[in-house]
């Protein structure tokens, strides 16, 4: 018997659907404080950028794009095994 597998539609709609949960979870509330501000300053410069701003975002975009993959492959490794199991 050939196992089943999830779609390619359901898999773009469950990356898409996890980056935007991220994207929402991991943004800030609002102003980041001073303290706040000299960390992330810190972090650019010690990877050679200038510009904080632009380092926050791109970090920030990075760690959703990582934690979206791993729960993706996480979210369709589950619904295989579930459409696997016999019975």
């Amino acid at each position: 018997m050939e196992a089943k597998r999830v779609p390619v539609g359901f898999k773009l709609l469950i990356f898409t659907g996890l980056f935007a949960v991220f994207c929402w979870l991991l943004q800030s509330g609002g102003e980041i404080s001073n303290e706040q501000l000299s960390i992330w300053r810190k972090a650019a410069t010690l990877f050679g950028d200038d510009d904080p701003e632009g380092f926050i975002l791109l970090s920030t975009f990075l760690a959703n794009l990582v934690l979206a993959v791993a729960g993706y492959k996480w979210v369709v490794r589950c619904l295989e095994k579930r459409m696997n199991k016999p019975g």
